[in-house]
């Protein structure tokens, strides 16, 4: 995994998949509240900064859900220690591992952190067990179920909250709608199940595909002397959200066995 989803310093052949800005933005505070709520322009490069949350914009990875430090290699993230010395990522501009129009360089700043055991890569006995099919998915499609079904009920609340209390995250407030509720369970999902192949089935059952991929964004990170400054950009944009996109074509060697069939909408 490291190899092909990892970061040059140490190494990798290649960047592989990374994760953008708006999966890190998902991840809440390590208080439970939300840091960032939305985006006030289409770009995503004006986030809608939620007060309550200490969230510090200078200081944008510090005190979230722990599940962004085991999901996410960020700027100056600890790595481990290497052959003896203590390792950090330099996604900076410039930095050993910086933005690069390369494949083997993150495009928005970031690495994934996740599957990828530092031990592994000095050929020590790793850690890694891959499952097939997660409890804590378990809990998530019951609990999306049965709030759709039922609305907030207690026993939505049960399996969200078992999943989040696993990380040590508090429990969800209390008295949401369902409307709000659904946009938790969304949002537990994104971050509980990222690069776990779930995401891309998910904004199309929700039917979502055009608010969630009409672009990607990063942060590009600057080093003056030993300070940073960062700023976010627009990494890719996309052309395949519209509705056509929630369902795939029928192949044309199956609609000519079948003349009595149509092709899907917009195909």
């Amino acid at each position: 995994m490291f190899f092909i989803n990892g970061i040059p310093s140490v190494g990798a052949a290649l960047a592989g998949a990374t994760p953008s800005q708006e999966l890190v933005d998902s991840y809440e505070m390590a208080n439970g509240e939300i840091a960032i709520t939305g985006y006030s322009d289409a770009d995503h490069l004006q986030p809608i900064i939620n007060p309550a949350s200490g969230y510090d914009e200078m200081q944008p990875y510090k005190d979230r859900d722990p599940r962004f430090y085991a999901s996410v290699w960020y700027n100056q993230a600890y790595y481990g220690i290497i052959y003896g010395t203590p390792h950090y990522v330099e996604s900076y501009i410039g930095g050993s591992d910086g933005l690069a129009q390369l494949r083997q360089r993150t495009h928005n700043g970031y690495y994934l952190r996740k599957f990828n055991d530092p031990d592994l890569r000095l050929g020590n006995v790793g850690n890694v067990l891959w499952k097939k099919f997660r409890l804590a998915e378990i809990y998530l499609n019951y609990a999306e179920a049965e709030n759709e079904a039922s609305g907030a009920t207690p026993a939505v609340y049960e399996a969200v909250n078992t999943v989040r209390a696993r990380v040590q995250m508090p429990s969800l407030p209390s008295g949401l709608t369902k409307e709000e509720m659904r946009e938790r369970i969304r949002r537990e999902r994104r971050v509980e199940m990222a690069f776990e192949e779930q995401r891309f089935w998910d904004v199309r059952r929700w039917k979502i595909l055009d608010q969630t991929d009409r672009h990607t964004t990063g942060m590009a990170w600057t080093k003056q002397g030993n300070d940073f400054t960062h700023q976010r950009i627009v990494v890719d944009r996309r052309v395949v959200w519209a509705d056509k996109y929630l369902i795939f074509p029928i192949p044309l060697n199956e609609l000519n066995r079948l003349p009595a069939f149509r092709q899907n909408p917009g195909w």
